[in-house]
């Protein structure tokens, strides 16, 4: 069975894209970001996902619908997006006859800002995760509110945070080197910016070190990593052209399905491992 970039309806529409030889034995969910158009993701890495044999689907987070979907949220209340999302996955799972096995997760942007709050709150489900270019992120710190930390009220008291399963799943933080600019869609104040940085460079490292910190004070081995992508802003088509993303993530992606060990620091750019053509 193939599928050529084909869209499927569903609680939560998504695109699907499978090569003509699957190698890569999860489905790779890559999460669009407020102004990133889903299909044109997809077209965007299906060379190099029919070149990794990878299945990649790309979810349609439409508003109003999901409004708040980075946040995991929507009209359906504080997590509907995040369960949206595991009723799509188990839908294309069907189609595709692979069982339920965990998904790779990838978002950009506001996809970014899902992904990693997706991993926290249903690391049984993932395999490992590539956050590009978020905004902002929670933090492990159960006095802070979510979803600046992950203290819940009363309305999600079902809901937590699995902190010491999140904290062994291989993540990736990747971000422009130029992505500096504080447009409209970049969360700011005061405490927020005192608390994780003025732009999405400084806020992706801040947050590492974070991450990185919480899983040594467990008796955990860090798994997050940190790259910046060359000559790249806020820009999905840059982040692709310029920065190579798609090469980063489904490298990154592959070795962590293999448990390959990467031998790199918690700041060892991996670009620097690729060649600047």
């Amino acid at each position: 069975m193939q599928y050529e970039c084909q869209k499927f309806p569903a609680g939560l529409p998504y695109n699907l894209f499978v090569p003509a030889r699957r190698i890569h034995p999860n489905i790779v969910v890559l999460v669009h970001g407020v102004r990133t158009e889903p299909a044109k993701m997809l077209h965007a890495v299906q060379p190099i996902a029919a070149r990794y044999g990878a299945t990649v689907m790309v979810p349609e987070f439409s508003r109003p619908t999901f409004n708040g979907y980075q946040r995991l949220a929507g009209k359906g209340g504080p997590f509907c997006a995040s369960k949206a999302l595991l009723a799509a996955v188990a839908d294309a799972q069907e189609k595709l006859g692979i069982g339920s096995g965990r998904i790779d997760l990838v978002g950009f942007s506001g996809g970014g800002q899902f992904a990693h709050r997706f991993a926290m709150f249903h690391p049984a489900h993932v395999c490992s995760a590539v956050v590009a270019s978020a905004g902002w992120y929670t933090y492990l710190d159960s006095e802070r509110p979510y979803p600046y930390g992950i203290a819940l009220g009363q309305c999600c008291n079902r809901e937590s945070a699995i902190v010491a399963e999140f904290l062994k799943l291989p993540v990736l933080v990747a971000v422009g080197e130029r992505d500096l600019k504080r447009d409209h869609n970049f969360r700011t104040g005061s405490d927020i910016d005192a608390h994780q940085g003025g732009n999405r460079v400084e806020r992706a490292r801040k947050w590492v070190e974070h991450t990185a910190r919480r899983a040594a004070m467990m008796g955990i081995k860090p798994r997050v990593e940190f790259a910046t992508l060359p000559k790249t802003g806020h820009s999905f088509d840059q982040a692709m052209n310029r920065g190579r993303l798609g090469e980063l993530m489904f490298r990154f992606l592959d070795d962590a399905q293999k448990e390959t060990p990467r031998g790199v620091s918690v700041f060892t750019p991996l670009e620097a491992t690729l060649s600047d053509a």
